[in-house]
């Protein structure tokens, strides 16, 4: 019972990262982007026994000759591969369940995603931080919109020569 719950929380993530980024995504593939990002955050790659250089030969290695996804079938599969990899001392079958549970129940972190920091007022952490900032755009945009280009006009026409005798 609690093996197919954890077998559940494994597909959960999978999915959670398969569309991670793509509002077209299904959730049925993963791309080899996500499938990186999916190490990283659940502490598969460490930088030793696992490298992203690794991440990225079992993807390539576990999908078909011609796609550039893999399905979640493969995904099982290239956990697989690096299970061994990452946890050296444990047998093939507790290094699976190991690397199980580095992925189980997690989704994509969003560290790095700039957000919005200010209220609706309109107050910014830019406002509050860097008000010399604030006025040089304010003196360009201001400068720019009052001094355009000017079109050019003819400077001859039959309304402004003048004749004198």
């Amino acid at each position: 019972m609690a093996e197919s719950d954890d077998m559940e929380q494994l597909l959960t993530s999978f999915k959670k990262f398969a569309v991670h980024g793509d509002t077209k995504a299904t959730g049925k593939e993963l791309n080899g982007k996500n499938w990186a990002k999916l190490c990283k955050d659940c502490k598969i790659v460490d930088g030793k026994t696992i490298t992203s250089t690794d991440v990225d030969i079992v993807f390539s290695k576990v999908k078909q000759k011609t796609s550039r996804v893999i399905t979640y079938e493969e995904f099982r599969r290239a956990l697989e591969e690096l299970a061994p990899k990452r946890f050296k001392g444990q047998s093939k079958d507790e290094a699976l369940r190991s690397i199980f549970k580095l992925v189980e129940g997690r989704e994509p972190s969003n560290v790095g995603v700039t957000t919005h920091l200010g209220s609706s007022e309109g107050d910014s952490k830019a406002d509050r931080l860097c008000p010399p900032l604030q006025a040089a755009t304010w003196f360009l945009v201001s400068f720019f919109s009052s001094h355009a280009t000017p079109r050019p006009s003819p400077i001859f026409t039959h309304a402004n020569i003048h004749l004198h005798r």
